[in-house]
C-alpha cells in the first residue's frame, strides 16, 4: 500500500490531495483511484489530511521534490534544497 507523502509520516495513504487542480480550491481531497488525471496527486493519511484542513503547515515529498504547504497563503511551495 502507498504511504503518506508527509515527511516523517509512515502511515498508509487514505486520501489523495490535489492542491493544483482541477478544483479552484487548494483543499481538494478525493479517495485513491478517483483522482483527476493530469494534476498532482499527493497521497495523505487521515491524520495529515485533517492537519492540512486545520491549517497546520506540512512538508511533503512528491516525485522526489520537497514542498511546503503554507496554510496562511493557501498554496504549496517548492523548498529549494541547498
Amino acid at each position: 500500500m502507498a504511504k503518506c507523502a508527509v515527511i516523517f509520516c509512515e502511515r498508509e495513504r487514505t486520501w489523495i490531495w490535489q492542491p493544483a487542480g482541477p478544483s479552484e480550491q487548494t483543499l481538494c481531497f478525493v479517495v485513491p483511484g478517483s483522482h483527476y488525471r493530469g494534476f498532482a496527486a499527493i497521497p495523505l493519511c487521515e491524520e495529515c489530511k485533517q492537519a492540512v484542513e486545520r491549517g497546520i503547515e506540512k512538508v511533503i515529498v512528491y516525485h522526489g521534490t520537497t514542498y511546503r504547504y503554507c496554510a496562511q497563503e493557501g498554496e504549496v511551495k517548492t523548498i529549494l534544497n541547498a
